[in-house]
Protein backbone atom coordinates (compact mmCIF):
# COMPACT_ATOMS: atom_id res chain seq x y z
CA UNK A 1 0.00 0.00 0.00
CA UNK A 2 1.59 3.30 -1.03
CA UNK A 3 1.97 6.19 1.43
CA UNK A 4 -0.41 9.14 1.47
CA UNK A 5 1.02 12.66 1.70
CA UNK A 6 -1.21 15.73 1.82
CA UNK A 7 -0.21 19.36 2.24
CA UNK A 8 -3.13 21.23 3.80
CA UNK A 9 -3.63 24.93 4.32
CA UNK A 10 -4.47 26.28 7.74
CA UNK A 11 -8.15 26.77 6.94
CA UNK A 12 -10.37 24.65 9.23
CA UNK A 13 -12.48 23.82 6.16
CA UNK A 14 -9.64 21.65 4.88
CA UNK A 15 -10.32 18.99 7.56
CA UNK A 16 -13.27 17.50 5.66
CA UNK A 17 -11.39 17.25 2.32
CA UNK A 18 -8.38 15.71 4.12
CA UNK A 19 -10.65 13.12 5.76
CA UNK A 20 -12.35 12.39 2.42
CA UNK A 21 -8.99 11.96 0.65
CA UNK A 22 -7.83 9.64 3.44
CA UNK A 23 -11.02 7.57 3.15
CA UNK A 24 -10.50 7.21 -0.63
CA UNK A 25 -6.90 6.19 -0.02
CA UNK A 26 -7.76 3.59 2.61
CA UNK A 27 -11.13 2.23 1.44
CA UNK A 28 -9.81 -0.11 -1.23
CA UNK A 29 -7.15 -1.58 1.05
CA UNK A 30 -8.69 -1.85 4.53
CA UNK A 31 -11.81 -3.03 6.33
CA UNK A 32 -14.53 -0.40 6.70
CA UNK A 33 -14.26 -0.49 10.52
CA UNK A 34 -10.53 0.29 10.30
CA UNK A 35 -11.20 3.11 7.83
CA UNK A 36 -13.80 4.61 10.19
CA UNK A 37 -11.51 4.49 13.23
CA UNK A 38 -8.51 5.86 11.34
CA UNK A 39 -10.69 8.64 9.86
CA UNK A 40 -11.53 9.83 13.37
CA UNK A 41 -7.83 9.97 14.20
CA UNK A 42 -7.04 11.87 10.98
CA UNK A 43 -9.83 14.37 11.72
CA UNK A 44 -8.77 14.96 15.31
CA UNK A 45 -5.06 15.35 14.59
CA UNK A 46 -5.58 17.66 11.60
CA UNK A 47 -8.12 19.76 13.54
CA UNK A 48 -5.72 20.13 16.47
CA UNK A 49 -2.84 21.05 14.17
CA UNK A 50 -4.86 23.75 12.47
CA UNK A 51 -6.08 25.09 15.80
CA UNK A 52 -2.58 25.50 17.29
CA UNK A 53 -0.84 26.60 14.09
CA UNK A 54 -3.36 28.79 12.25
CA UNK A 55 -0.79 30.59 10.11
CA UNK A 56 1.14 27.62 8.78
CA UNK A 57 0.51 24.67 6.54
CA UNK A 58 -0.26 21.26 7.94
CA UNK A 59 1.18 18.04 6.54
CA UNK A 60 -0.64 14.71 6.77
CA UNK A 61 1.43 11.59 6.15
CA UNK A 62 -0.02 8.07 6.34
CA UNK A 63 1.96 4.87 5.92
CA UNK A 64 1.22 1.19 6.40
CA UNK A 65 3.90 -1.34 7.28
CA UNK A 66 2.61 -4.89 7.63
CA UNK A 67 -0.66 -4.53 9.47
CA UNK A 68 0.21 -1.30 11.29
CA UNK A 69 -0.89 2.13 10.07
CA UNK A 70 0.97 5.24 11.17
CA UNK A 71 -0.76 8.59 10.85
CA UNK A 72 1.48 11.65 11.24
CA UNK A 73 0.39 15.29 11.28
CA UNK A 74 3.03 18.01 11.22
CA UNK A 75 2.24 21.62 12.11
CA UNK A 76 4.24 24.80 12.62
CA UNK A 77 3.81 25.04 16.41
CA UNK A 78 6.65 23.69 18.52
CA UNK A 79 4.45 23.52 21.63
CA UNK A 80 3.53 19.92 22.44
CA UNK A 81 -0.13 19.11 23.09
CA UNK A 82 -1.24 18.58 26.68
CA UNK A 83 -1.80 15.06 27.95
CA UNK A 84 -5.37 13.89 27.35
CA UNK A 85 -7.64 14.55 30.30
CA UNK A 86 -11.39 14.41 30.74
CA UNK A 87 -13.16 17.56 29.58
CA UNK A 88 -15.88 19.14 31.64
CA UNK A 89 -19.42 18.28 30.61
CA UNK A 90 -20.02 21.76 29.20
CA UNK A 91 -16.69 22.06 27.34
CA UNK A 92 -16.98 22.60 23.60
CA UNK A 93 -13.64 20.96 22.87
CA UNK A 94 -10.86 19.04 24.60
CA UNK A 95 -11.87 15.47 23.78
CA UNK A 96 -9.87 14.89 20.59
CA UNK A 97 -6.73 13.39 22.08
CA UNK A 98 -8.86 11.22 24.37
CA UNK A 99 -10.43 9.75 21.22
CA UNK A 100 -7.02 9.33 19.59
CA UNK A 101 -5.66 7.56 22.69
CA UNK A 102 -8.71 5.28 22.81
CA UNK A 103 -8.54 4.29 19.13
CA UNK A 104 -4.77 4.08 18.61
CA UNK A 105 -2.50 1.29 19.80
CA UNK A 106 -0.13 4.10 20.74
CA UNK A 107 0.37 7.77 19.96
CA UNK A 108 2.87 10.49 20.73
CA UNK A 109 4.70 13.58 19.63
CA UNK A 110 8.12 14.35 18.27
CA UNK A 111 9.97 17.52 17.33
CA UNK A 112 10.00 18.33 13.63
CA UNK A 113 11.99 20.89 11.66
CA UNK A 114 8.70 22.68 10.87
CA UNK A 115 7.41 22.57 14.46
CA UNK A 116 6.15 19.24 15.76
CA UNK A 117 4.70 15.94 14.63
CA UNK A 118 1.79 14.28 16.41
CA UNK A 119 1.44 10.64 15.39
CA UNK A 120 -0.77 7.66 16.07
CA UNK A 121 -0.40 3.98 15.21
CA UNK A 122 -3.21 1.49 14.90
CA UNK A 123 -3.56 -2.07 13.67
CA UNK A 124 -5.40 -2.48 10.39
CA UNK A 125 -6.88 -5.44 8.57
CA UNK A 126 -5.72 -5.22 4.98
CA UNK A 127 -7.83 -6.70 2.23
CA UNK A 128 -6.12 -9.24 0.02
CA UNK A 129 -4.81 -7.85 -3.26
CA UNK A 130 -6.85 -9.35 -6.14
CA UNK A 131 -4.90 -11.68 -8.40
Amino acid sequence: MPDLDLLLDSNPRSVAPARAEFRRYAASHMSSDDVDEASVIVSELVTNAQRVSPDSQVVLHVSVVGELMRIEVVDGAATLPPSPRPASLDAENGRGLILVAALARRWGTSPHRLGKCVWAELPVHLRPIPA
